[in-house]
Order: C-alpha cells, then sequence, then structure tokens
C-alpha cells in the first residue's frame, strides 16, 4: 500500500508474493529475517548469495551494502531459496538480510 512497507520474509517460509504499491516518494523493503547473504556473485539484475538468489524482472540494483541492496523505483522480480522456496515480488525498491 502507500507509504513506507516492510515485508518480513523467513527461509522455509514457504513461497509467496509480495506487492509494495506502484508509487513515488517511499521506500517498500522486504527484510529477509535470519538469512545470512555474503555475495557470491552479482550484476545490475541480479545477486547470489549461496542459499538464496535474486533475480529483477524489471528494475535494477542501484546500490549494495553487506547487509542490503537498493532498487530503482517499483522494481520487480524473485528471491529463490536453496530449498526451492521463490518469493515474487513487485514495487519493491530494498532488500536487506540478517
Amino acid at each position: 500500500g502507500d507509504g513506507d512497507d516492510a515485508f518480513i520474509v523467513e527461509a522455509n517460509g514457504g513461497s509467496d508474493s509480495i506487492d509494495g504499491g506502484a508509487g513515488v516518494g517511499w521506500t517498500d523493503m522486504i527484510v529477509l529475517d535470519d538469512v545470512g547473504g555474503a555475495r557470491v556473485a552479482s550484476d545490475a539484475t541480479s545477486f547470489d548469495a549461496g542459499d538464496w538468489t535474486l533475480s529483477l524482472s524489471s528494475g535494477s540494483i542501484t546500490s549494495e551494502t553487506d547487509a542490503s541492496l537498493t532498487f530503482t523505483d517499483d522494481a520487480a522480480g524473485s528471491i529463490e531459496f536453496a530449498n526451492g522456496d521463490t518469493v515474487d515480488f513487485t514495487n519493491v525498491e530494498a532488500i536487506s538480510w540478517s
């Protein structure tokens, strides 16, 4: 919906979908709870952390820290975990992990 939203996702939590809501002026973030994320490989539209992989179908990664990625506005894509669970998302601007 409108405003800054945080969507908590756990590995082994099953497959799901997230829609942060289109718009400008706020940041919708996926928070991977209790999931590590040391970069194995990355480019403008993907990030491989070993136990999970992010692929963007719309938008691109604009910045990266040790525990977060920022995307262009209203990015879309999916996160696939090593166990096969998938989270599809739209209208999200960032992801963080711990």
